[in-house]
């Protein structure tokens, strides 16, 4: 299953608002997430069947620090990874922040080598949403992806939650267990441990 197409069946699954065991916090957060904890989802191309298991050798996209900052002017969502190399086919960082107005949205950024990076807001339907102010910095050498959200694209909040998570994939040939061939996908939540579909979200934070 391609990238795009299986971020939005994750962007369209109600998010589960499971949120952290914190109180809120003033201008921001850090959250700190087990190593080796990334979920391979592997499907058959020709059933479509798939399967999941963690797989704690997998470095590539698998969190390891998240940050949430609440500023004047933006909202601002960093995360720290063991190894982000920049893949050929690219990876993609998916975020869901929701405000006090009870508005959703799901923030994600594509980013590859030679492309560059590009990010898009989109509502819990689907619907994109115009937000220009929308900014990413991603760093092969430090193994991080910044990105920025103007609040005026959050309708200016008293204060926000936000769940991160990253993911790749792959196609690899076909072989004896899977002689038509399978789809890769390799997903982490950047605040919680072990098998997750739904977006964590983390407590509360007002603005600083």
């Amino acid at each position: 299953m391609k990238i795009l197409a299986r971020l939005g069946a994750l962007a369209g699954t109600p998010v589960l608002a499971l949120g952290l065991a914190a109180p809120a916090h003033a201008g921001g957060y850090t959250y700190y997430d087990k190593a080796g904890d990334v979920t391979v989802e592997t499907c058959d191309a020709t059933t479509y069947e798939c399967t999941d298991a963690v797989d704690s050798s997998i470095k590539e996209g698998d969190a390891i620090r998240s940050t949430v900052q609440h500023h004047a002017h933006n909202v601002e969502l960093r995360t720290s990874y063991r190894e982000l190399s920049g893949l050929p086919e690219g990876g993609a960082l998916f975020a869901t922040v929701r405000t006090n107005e009870k508005l959703t949205r799901h923030v994600i950024v594509f980013h590859d080598p030679e492309m560059g990076s590009d990010a898009f807001m989109i509502r819990p339907n689907g619907d994109m949403v115009k937000c220009g102010g929308i900014s990413t910095t991603v760093s092969y050498s430090r193994n991080i992806i910044d990105v920025k959200i103007p609040r005026g694209c959050l309708s200016r909040p008293r204060w926000i939650q936000a769940g991160q998570g990253y993911m790749w994939g792959q196609t690899v040939e076909g072989t004896t267990e899977a002689p038509n061939g399978s789809e890769l996908s390799y997903i982490d939540d950047a605040q919680t441990a072990g098998l997750s579909y739904d977006l964590r979200f983390g407590p509360k934070v007002f603005r600083g």
